[in-house]
């Protein structure tokens, strides 16, 4: 049977063996390497498909979110390589490690030829006197030192971005093994592209090709150690009903701690529970001393020990050694909480350092050991092995096991990496937090360490870093756990999986250079740092935006929960057309923080094997326990579907790391710019505002009249801006565009001229910092030109969030698959039509999104070329180019820039939307993408600038980040856009006089009346109505934000009685602070209204806007200073400055094309200056100085 069965699947159905007989019968098998010795490969090595999935995935900015660090690697100048070094690509690790989808896994079939065409034989004769030599010397492993600085990633290939192979057996083995290919272009791909030793063309029959068809390739691929011959009765674990045989296609060779740990199954797991169940019975003496060496350079295996073993990740130090906790959730399962944390000291034999008592220093928290013995400590008794999961987490519940023997696992490290303290208190070890070049996550560093220096831990302080960089985590499961039973297992495992992964530490510091020091100092502006020496200044300004810009990066991954939570699903309603759940945040191993569980939170949920995006609508204490209210973020059917079947169900919830490295993979090097030419628009844009030289003034031809364009007119000032843009070669446009001056269709209409006069090759960009904003510019495109030559560019997963009305017809996802299928018919109707290259790379692309039946082809020839396509060439969007020659372009930043990495040379203008709020760093790594390209700034330099987490020092703040439209006085080419249309004439003047110098007008009437007014039956005309909540109850703390209840209810009510009126307005609540909105979101459920922060509306407009502040308390700094002193430790206290921001105030009330409501206490406010002035604006009629007598009013209007 074993002969004529070559997969175990079909082994198991047709003996009908339960799964562990199968398992037990497969070690059996192994060990008789005589007869199948080919076979081995493909029914013991463990299936690493979905890591070398994620590895590709990781890749690309439509990746699931990653759970641990990432850094990408650039060759810089010698005299720049510290603040560089730390740009190397780390493999990153998903929470989706512990949610593996059944799509991901398939049954074995291989049959005797594919075997041949598999395995070869050399590669068999390789694999067997390996397997031999291991099994004569089963002690013998394969050492890696730690050091690592000869590795060099190379940025085009993500296939080669993991930890280097330094070892003789694995280099010599890696040069006669091929590795799996390269699947970038299949993001979400669960299966591999067929091998290109697979079955030849004519023995292909015509099949339908979707992804499904790819199922038959195993990537060939040497196992390089044996299994124990002690058996193990996987029967005997708890889940042991739970795993399915798997597809084996291992990861790429680089990745040595993975590929240990994917080799390590049920059968080790239940062997190491089995020893040391044995092994609990024996107790020992202490006696004897022994010494380690501290600062002594360790070494790590690269290959898996003979030896069964596990895996323990050391977590916290006790001084005189380490605790550990289990890689696999499995060892300890639901039975062995004694097994949740051992103990690592000096009496411990580290097998890899053979010799080397281990010393506490000489280790660091994330460090893997191959555990294959443990001990009970000495002097334990029967009555120390823990027995409850009670407080499991609390190491003095845990002397009862010690490392008798293990393996140090391979170590990667980063050296003479920047990094920079950060504003953020220490942690509760003490430990400083900083940030470092080419890490997005954020990183410790002992305090010690800075004073050792002899500097003080103080924000800004920069120093240069020796960084261990994690491969494993604490929390995951075996990987072959079914798809069905990962709630199961997850369940029975709550008590004890931890919270947090392993990410990368500092481990030594030492100073850095003056140079250093000077190329990132942030008082003295880049261009004027080194006179004379252009492409130093260039290095200072690029060095200095990097590390700032992975300060940014970093604190996006700061308060995030990674421990995952088994909740059951309370309610399931609609919420503004989205399907929203409710549900306790259950098996905390510490008090809650709603911290981590802010408004507008990303997190994922298990729903129908899917893994879905769920965004936190609000987090609140209700009766001491964490009650969490999250919606759907996609609106996909199937999706959708999957959510309303959740109520009352158990599944798991968990969050992951921002997925936002590709920000560094994308940004430059100084050798990019210097590489252009001197007259560069962008580089003429940077030297401006960092110091350097001034843009030359060109005039702006053209009579001084307004462009007509149909029913669209345009006022002279945005006229003057259109033939600024569009008749003249001036390199950089600043429009001072203010709220309501028709930006939106003023950069419509200037996109509209420039591609019907001009060139046929050239393209046009406008670029924007949201979705929405890229909706309206292509939508009133369309109305000003009818013409279907523009893109908006937007990814397909962040499509398949937005909502309807931000959709058009020419969404880059609706129009790249319509244009390839015209293609393939195209070239399959035409006889005489040639196969162009761009043909088999089209199909390629659309077969991962959709089923092509190549029967249906009428030519031979073009069905044997698509039927041989495995991997494109080009892009999607290199050939959607080729096709459709797309003349304008519009979409976000992030969205364009990765669009454009090999189109950009090309573009001849770059329209800037909402320019105050556009980071430094955004628009460096766009000018090496598009060289030639002429740049308009358009936005408002008073209204909020790019957001930064406050924790980001002054020091990465300024170069990274910036006031790009603050820092344009050098630019000549200044136009003011100040006539508005948008809000009434009342707010417009208000606005005018407050933050604009009286410089703006307005064409709206001075008498114009509300309607909203009139249906509210207010008596006061003006369109800003002042609700003093002075009477209301006080403001309530929800962890580092505010909401106030009263204040909430009054928002409801007024929304409530305006949404009676026939013509519904739109109405926007805009609320100063998160958990107020979340608090407001509670009350409406399903009624159409925007509700979100301030800075969340920019862009949008409203019938009716209602202001909701919240505080109760002063608004004043400097009694808000003294506030802040009397708040105990330990309190979290609500960082207010956000009050006191004229740019918000501005944003708010000027959202309005009728009526603004502002609740405020007035009491409170009255000691700002800022809302002082703010009220004197305000006529005396305006104010309603009592909320309840308002209500009962309102409520009498019902």
């Amino acid at each position: 049977m074993l002969e004529s069965e070559t997969c175990l699947g079909n082994l198991q159905a047709a003996s009908k063996l339960t799964t562990a007989n199968l398992i037990s019968l497969r070690d059996t098998v192994v060990m008789d390497l005589g007869s199948i010795h080919k076979r081995k490969h493909a029914i013991t090595s463990l299936s690493a498909d979905r890591f070398e999935s994620m590895e590709d995935t990781t890749s690309s900015s439509e990746t699931t979110f990653s759970s641990a660090c990432r850094c990408s690697s650039w060759t810089m100048p010698k005299d720049s390589s510290k603040w560089r070094n730390g740009r190397r690509k780390i493999a990153a690790r998903s929470k989706e490690d512990l949610l593996l989808n059944n799509n991901d896994i398939e049954t074995i079939d291989v049959s005797p030829k594919q075997e041949a065409e598999i395995l070869g034989d050399d590669a068999t004769e390789t694999s067997t006197e390996e397997t031999q030599e291991s099994t004569e010397n089963p002690s013998s492993v394969s050492l890696v030192h730690e050091e690592e600085n000869s590795f060099q990633t190379d940025r085009s290939s993500k296939s080669n971005s993991a930890t280097p192979v330094t070892n003789e057996t694995n280099s010599s083995l890696e040069k006669n093994t091929s590795l799996p290919e390269d699947r970038s272009s299949e993001l979400n791909s669960v299966t591999p592209f067929s091998n290109d030793t697979a079955s030849s063309q004519d023995e292909k029959a015509s099949f339908l090709e979707d992804r499904s068809s790819e199922l038959n390739s195993v990537v060939p691929y040497p196992i390089l150690t044996t299994v124990s011959s002690d058996s193990a009765d996987t029967s005997d674990h708890p889940f042991a009903p739970h795993y399915t045989f798997v597809k084996n296609t291992p990861p790429s060779m680089n990745e040595h701690v993975r590929w240990i740990a994917t080799q390590i199954d049920l059968a080790h797991v239940t062997f190491f529970r089995a020893q040391t169940e044995a092994a609990s019975h024996i107790f020992t003496e202490g006696g004897g001393g022994r010494n380690g060496a501290p600062k002594t350079e360790l070494a790590g295996i690269s290959s898996k020990p003979v030896d069964r073993g596990v895996i323990y990740i050391l977590v916290e130090s006790d001084g005189r050694g380490w605790y550990a906790k289990p890689h696999l959730l499995e060892v300890v399962a639901n039975d062995r909480p004694d097994l949740h944390m051992v103990h690592f000291d000096v009496f411990a034999d580290d097998l890899s350092n053979p010799g080397v008592a281990p010393h506490a220093n000489n280790y660091f928290p994330g460090d893997a050991l191959y555990v294959t013995k443990l001990v009970t400590r000495p002097k334990t008794t029967a009555d120390d092995k823990p027995v409850s999961f009670a407080d499991i987490h609390r190491t003095k519940n845990h002397h009862f096991w010690k490392i008798k023997t293990c393996y140090l696992l391979h170590r990667t490290f980063q050296e003479d990496v920047v990094a920079v303290k950060v504003n953020y208190s220490k942690t509760r070890a003490g430990n400083v937090i900083c940030v470092a070049a080419g890490f997005n996550n954020l990183l410790t560093a002992k305090t010690d360490m800075f004073k050792a220096l002899g500097k003080a831990a103080a924000a800004g302080t920069v120093v240069s870093a020796r960084i261990f960089c994690p491969a494993l985590k604490t929390g995951e499961f075996v990987w072959n756990l079914s798809d069905e039973s990962r709630t199961y297992a997850a369940d029975r495992t709550s008590e004890h999986a931890s919270a947090n992964p392993a990410l990368p530490s500092i481990i030594s510091l030492a100073a850095v250079s003056a140079e250093t020091q000077k190329m990132l100092c942030h008082t003295v502006p880049p261009f004027e740092k080194y006179p004379g020496n252009i492409e130093k200044c260039y290095e200072a300004l690029l060095a200095s935006a990097y590390i700032g810009l992975s300060g940014t990066l970093a604190l996006e991954n700061k308060n995030k929960d990674f421990q995952i939570h088994i909740v059951l699903i309370d309610r399931v309603l609609t919420v503004q057309l989205k399907p929203t759940i409710e549900f306790v945040l259950t098996n905390l191993h510490d008090p809650a923080q709603i911290s981590q569980w802010t408004r507008s939170s990303i997190f994922f949920m298990k729903a129908e094997g899917r893994n879905l995006m769920m965004e936190v609508d609000d987090a609140s204490f209700v009766e001491k326990v964490l009650v969490i209210r999250a919606k759907l973020v996609t609106s996909d059917a199937e999706s959708v579907k999957a959510v309303y079947k959740t109520r009352r169900l158990r599944t798991i919830v968990w969050q992951e790391m921002e997925n936002n490295e590709h920000h560094l993979e994308l940004f430059p090097s100084p050798a990019d710019y210097q590489r252009m030419e001197p007259s560069a628009p962008v580089k003429l844009l940077l030297e401006a505002c960092f110091g350097g030289r001034p843009i030359p003034r060109q005039p702006i031809p053209g009579p001084r009249q307004s462009i007509m364009m149909g029913s669209v007119v345009l006022t002279s000032e945005q006229s003057k801006y259109v033939r600024a843009l569009t008749k003249t070669n001036i390199p950089v446009i600043v429009a001072n565009s203010s709220f309501g001056v028709g930006k939106t269709t003023m950069i419509a209409a200037a996109l509209h001229i420039a591609i019907h006069e001009s060139p046929g090759n050239k393209m046009y960009l406008v670029m924007t910092t949201t979705n929405a904003a890229a909706a309206a510019i292509t939508q009133s495109y369309t109305r000003i030109s009818g013409s279907v030559n523009v893109i908006r560019m937007i990814s397909a997963e962040n499509y398949d969030h937005i909502g309807q009305q931000h959709r058009t017809s020419f969404d880059f996802p609706i129009v790249w698959p319509q244009e390839f299928e015209k293609l393939l018919r195209r070239t399959d109707s035409d006889d005489q039509a040639p196969i162009t290259e761009i043909v088999p790379d089209a199909y390629a692309h659309l077969r991962s999104v959709r089923s092509i039946t190549l029967k249906l082809a009428r030519q031979k020839n073009l069905r044997n070329a698509l039927e041989a396509v495995r991997k494109p060439i080009r892009t999607i969007f290199e050939i959607l180019v080729q096709l459709i020659n797309p003349r304008g372009i519009i979409g976000t930043i992030p969205s364009m820039t990765d669009a454009l990495r090999e189109n950009g040379s090309h573009v001849a203008t770059v329209q800037m939307d909402d320019a105050s709020q556009i980071p430094i760093h955004s628009i460096i790594a766009l000018g090496p993408l598009c060289p030639k390209a002429r740049y308009a700034l358009i936005g408002d330099i008073n209204q909020p600038k790019s957001y930064t987490d406050t924790d980001l020092a002054e020091e990465l703040r300024t170069p990274a980040v910036g006031d790009l439209l603050g820092d344009t006085s050098k630019i000549p080419c200044h136009l003011n856009i100040s006539t508005v249309r948008g809000c009434p004439y009342a707010v417009t003047a208000t606005s005018s006089t407050l933050f604009y110098q009286n410089r703006l007008t307005s064409v709206r009437d001075p008498k114009e009346r509300s309607q909203i007014l009139d249906h509210l039956d207010f008596p006061n005309s003006h369109p800003i109505q002042v609700i003093n909540t002075a009477k209301c109850a006080a403001q309530q703390t929800s962890d580092t934000s505010i909401f106030n209840p009263s204040e909430a209810n009054i928002a409801l009510t007024i929304t409530s009685r305006a949404l009676t009126k026939k013509e519904k307005p739109s109405i926007g609540i805009l609320t100063y602070y998160k958990a107020q909105a979340g608090h407001v979101a509670r009350g409406l459920s399903d009624t159409p209204v925007f509700i979100g922060t301030i800075d969340e509306s920019q862009g949008q407009e409203f019938d009716l806007v209602i202001i909701l502040t919240s505080r109760s308390k002063s608004f004043g700094s400097h009694v808000r200073t003294s506030e802040k002193n009397d708040t105990p430790i330990g309190v979290a206290w609500p960082d207010p400055d956000y009050i006191e921001s004229p740019e918000r105030l501005n944003i708010a009330i000027t959202r309005t094309r009728s009526l603004c409501l502002v609740l405020v206490n007035t009491h409170a406010a009255g000691r700002s200056e800022l809302w002082s002035n703010f009220f004197c604006k305000i006529p005396p009629g305006a104010f309603h100085n009592d909320p309840s007598h308002l209500m009962r009013h309102l409520q009498k209007l019902h």
